[in-house]
């Protein structure tokens, strides 16, 4: 289903949830409200403007189902919380404790070491290689989320309830193609590196801007919830960037994200 925004942006539609490669990591899971730039994905792997993403005991849960419905340029959407990723290979045998022992040991460096850091990659592109695969397995739903899109012509209005979720933390995801945006600015201050995920702090805002595009994302430090940003871009499976928001359950968040046109 395509939104359309207003004259400012003749050549910018939203379309929600569409259908992603199945080489991409998160493959499966229902994503939010997504870009398209003169007919070009701008959001490649990436969830798109308000993806959620629960966390429980360490374990991301993703949603699965849906139901939306479209009011004008309005869109309420509910998310149920009912996917749990779980890797195999060679699309048979359950491999989920040594991989995640395995993940464990080199997030850390992946994360923290700009010189470790390919390292990482190469073990990730021979997981590639072995056909190591995600896949969304059913659960039992940690809640519903309850999220509202209202799409201006230059902007798009989030509002997210999270009241009755059950788990530690809700990320609410902001992300884009990795491969397309390629900045981070801080208050308008372009950042020396753009890590796969950064802690963002005493800021008033954060944006992404795409070199090819020519476009960029602006989003609010909203004070109540952590904010984060990261891009990763690996082969098929990994293109995403983005600025997070990883906020308590049972409460509420607001926030405009907004789109400025930088072609002359």
């Amino acid at each position: 289903m395509f939104l359309r925004a207003d004259s400012r942006f003749s050549h910018l539609t939203w379309e929600f949830n569409p259908s992603s490669d199945p080489c991409y990591e998160i493959h499966g899971a229902v994503r939010g409200l997504c870009p398209r730039v003169c007919g070009v994905d701008a959001v490649g792997e990436g969830i798109g403007v308000g993806g959620v993403i629960a966390v429980n005991n360490d374990t991301p849960f993703f949603p699965l189902d849906s139901n939306v419905r479209i009011h004008g340029h309005k869109l309420v959407c509910s998310y149920v919380i009912n996917g749990k990723p779980a890797k195999y290979i060679l699309d048979r045998r359950r491999i989920d404790r040594p991989y995640s022992l395995l993940h464990r040991a080199l997030t850390p460096l992946y994360l923290r070491s700009f010189l470790t850091r390919p390292l990482y990659v190469y073990l990730m592109a021979v997981r590639t290689i072995l056909g190591i695969r995600n896949r969304f397995e059913r659960t039992k739903p940690l809640g519903v989320v309850e999220a509202s899109y209202v799409i201006g012509d230059n902007y798009v209005d989030v509002g997210i309830n999270l009241d009755g979720v059950d788990a530690d933390g809700v990320f609410v995801a902001n992300e884009f193609s990795g491969r397309l945006f390629t900045q981070l600015y801080i208050d308008g201050v372009k950042a020396r590196r753009f890590e796969p995920w950064m802690e963002i702090t005493g800021c008033r805002e954060a944006t992404l801007y795409s070199p090819y595009l020519r476009i960029s994302v602006t989003l609010p430090n909203l004070g109540s919830c952590k904010m984060l940003a990261g891009r990763e871009v690996l082969a098929r499976r990994l293109d995403w960037a983005g600025v997070s928001y990883l906020a308590k359950p049972n409460t509420s968040l607001r926030y405009r994200v907004v789109l400025r046109n930088h072609a002359a």
